[in-house]
C-alpha cells in the first residue's frame, strides 16, 4: 500500500504541472523550449535534492534512542516514513537519469522536455514531504 503522503505529493506535483502548462498556453509564461542546458540544470538540481533526501534518511536511521522514538516506532505509519524517503530518492534518481539522457541526445524534443519537467515538479512535492517529516520529528525531539 502506498502511503498517503506519497500520493499527496504526486497529486500536488501533477496539479502544479498542469497549472504551469495552463500558464504557458493562456498566461504570461513562455512555452518550454528545452535545450541541453535545461536538462543539465534539471540533472544538477535533482542530484542535489537526492543528496538531501539521502542525508534525511541517514538522520532517520540515527535517531537517538529516547522514549519518544521508541513510542513512535510502535505505530505502523512510522515504518512508512522509510518508504516515503526511499520512493522520493528513487524518483529523484529517475529524474536525474532522464535529464542526463535529455541533455546528451534529446535536447530538442519538446514532449520529452515536458515529461522531465513534470517528473521534476512531482519530485519537488515529494521532497517537500520528506522535509515536512523531518520538521515534525524535530518538533517532537525538542518539545
Amino acid at each position: 500500500m502506498v502511503p498517503k503522503l506519497i500520493l499527496k505529493g504526486i497529486w500536488s506535483g501533477i496539479i502544479s504541472f498542469l497549472l504551469l502548462i495552463f500558464l504557458t498556453i493562456y498566461g504570461p509564461l513562455e512555452k518550454l523550449s528545452p535545450s541541453s542546458q535545461f536538462y543539465w540544470t534539471m540533472a544538477s538540481i535533482s542530484g542535489a535534492l537526492a543528496g538531501f533526501v539521502l542525508v534525511g534518511m541517514t538522520i532517520l536511521h540515527t535517531l537517538p534512542d529516547i522514549q519518544v522514538y521508541r513510542e513512535l516506532q510502535k505505530f505502523k505509519s512510522f515504518s512508512q516514513i522509510y518508504t516515503i524517503y526511499h520512493f522520493t530518492f528513487v524518483f529523484l534518481l529517475i529524474v536525474l537519469v532522464l535529464s542526463v539522457i535529455g541533455g546528451t541526445s534529446l535536447s530538442e524534443d519538446v514532449f520529452f522536455g515536458y515529461f522531465v519537467f513534470a517528473l521534476f515538479w512531482i519530485s519537488l512535492w515529494l521532497v517537500y514531504s520528506c522535509f515536512w517529516i523531518l520538521k515534525k520529528l524535530a518538533e517532537l525531539r525538542f518539545s
